[in-house]
C-alpha cells in the first residue's frame, strides 16, 4: 500500500489495491470451502502459498526495475487475493487432520494466535525491511517468508477426504 501511495497520491489507488486483495475473499469463499472440503487440504495450501510466493518475487522484481506500476501492483495483489482466498478454508480445514480431538480447541486457538501475531508484527516487520531497504528489499523478503510455509507444509502427513462414491481427489 505504502508503493502506491507513494506513486500515486492516491488514497483511492490504495483503496482499489485493498480491493483486489480482498474482494476474491468474498467471490470465492463459499466454493474455497467447498474444495478445501473435497481435495486434498494439504494440496490446495501448497499450490496456493506457492502461487502467493511467485505473486509477491514478480512483485519484487518488478519494484527492482523500478517497474511496479499501478497495472503490475493491481495484478499481483488480486493474485495474491485469489490465492489467499483458495488457502484460507484448507488452511483451517487441515487443524482437524493435526490435533487429536480432545486438543482441537488448543489447536484452533494456537492457529487464531498465529494469524493474529502475523497480522500485527508483519506490518511492523515489513516498515523495518521497507526503511532498510525498500520496497523491493520488502517483497523479496516476503516472497521468501513463504518458503518457511512450504517447507513446514511439506513435513506434515495429513489425510485425504473421501467423497460420497469413494472416489478420492487431489
Amino acid at each position: 500500500f505504502w508503493l502506491v501511495k507513494m506513486n500515486t497520491g492516491s488514497d483511492a489507488w490504495v483503496g482499489a489495491v485493498n480491493l483486489a486483495n480482498l474482494a476474491p475473499v468474498l467471490f470465492l469463499a463459499l466454493y474455497a470451502g467447498s474444495l478445501a472440503d473435497r481435495l486434498n487440504r494439504k494440496s490446495i495450501i501448497l499450490v496456493t502459498q506457492s502461487v502467493m510466493m511467485a505473486s509477491a518475487l514478480t512483485l519484487a522484481l518488478f519494484a527492482s526495475f523500478d517497474r511496479a506500476g499501478l497495472p503490475v501492483i493491481l495484478a499481483t495483489t488480486g493474485t495474491i487475493g485469489v490465492a489467499f482466498s483458495l488457502n484460507f478454508p484448507a488452511w483451517r480445514a487441515v487443524i482437524p487432520d493435526l490435533v487429536r480431538e480432545e486438543d482441537m480447541l488448543n489447536g484452533i486457538a494456537l492457529d487464531a494466535a498465529g494469524f493474529n501475531m502475523a497480522r500485527f508484527l508483519g506490518p511492523a516487520l515489513g516498515a523495518a525491511i521497507l526503511d532498510a531497504g525498500g520496497a523491493d528489499a520488502a517483497f523479496y523478503v516476503n516472497a521468501a517468508s513463504f518458503l518457511a510455509v512450504i517447507a513446514a507444509v511439506l513435513l506434515i502427513r495429513t489425510p485425504t477426504p473421501r467423497l460420497a462414491g469413494g472416489w478420492v481427489c487431489g
